[in-house]
């Protein structure tokens, strides 16, 4: 069982302690909102390699943990998953499985491979006021063995949640490309202009092989179509 197996089999018992004493939810956070895009740093790396999140200034969910209930988590999703439609627990966006892109649905892990989840805003600085988002970890994919997080691309970000629902969320995207001589998970992780790569339907080294393809296709082309060669003289000619 990799490390990853083993922090979600921990967290398990920890998913019934979801929505007990919290509050009902407060009019200003009935509607979920995409607020804008988390900085991933660094861009790139592999599966060992620490990065941080960094949010906008004064980024805070609408109310605080201590009066509110709201609660900070993390997520990594297939693109194909929309982050306002995630629903979490005790362990994380749920269901938590992990080894199939289409089904992937996992929590960041800091570098001690500790998942981020259900962690505390500070207080508001006035009743009924924002939460501030503090103290997040550094994060790493070195809780991950060899198959666990499959290539492809990914949503992964943080949400402000309440009552295990989404309300807010800072998101950012992600392309996992097949690393072997990686260690521990055999990736390799970039960010930047994903737009027009669908890499679940086309692995990243396929995508490079038909870019070659086409160009060599068009050589051949311009090959054959040539200028028309002069007439062969006949023997009464020459």
């Amino acid at each position: 069982m990799t490390a990853l197996g083993v922090r979600i089999g921990c967290g398990l018992g920890a998913a019934a302690v979801v929505v007990l004493g919290f509050p009902s939810l407060p009019v200003h956070a009935a509607a979920g909102s995409d607020v804008g895009a988390v900085e991933v740093e660094p861009s790139e790396g592999g599966s060992a390699t620490a990065f941080t999140l960094r949010l906008p200034g004064g980024a805070a969910c609408p109310g605080d943990s201590a009066n509110d209930g709201y609660r900070v988590n993390s997520y990594m999703v297939p693109v194909s998953v929309d982050p306002m439609a995630v629903t979490f627990d005790g362990t994380g966006p749920t269901p938590n499985e992990y080894g199939t892109l289409a089904s992937f649905r996992q929590p960041l892990y800091d570098t001690d491979t500790n998942s981020f989840v259900s962690a505390q805003t500070a207080d508001a600085e006035t009743p009924g006021g924002p939460g501030p988002i503090i103290d997040l970890p550094t994060f790493s994919y070195g809780v991950y063995g060899p198959g666990d997080l499959p290539a492809g691309r990914y949503h992964l970000g943080l949400a402000c949640t309440l009552l295990n629902e989404v309300v807010m969320v800072w998101d950012a995207e992600m392309l996992i490309t097949d690393a072997p001589a990686d260690d521990p998970a055999q990736i390799r992780w970039r960010l930047g202009d994903l737009d027009g790569v669908d890499s679940e339907a086309v692995p990243p080294l396929l995508i490079g092989t038909a870019a070659v393809a086409a160009v060599a296709a068009l050589v051949l082309l311009a090959r054959r179509v040539r200028s028309p060669q002069p007439p062969v003289p006949s023997l009464e000619e020459r």
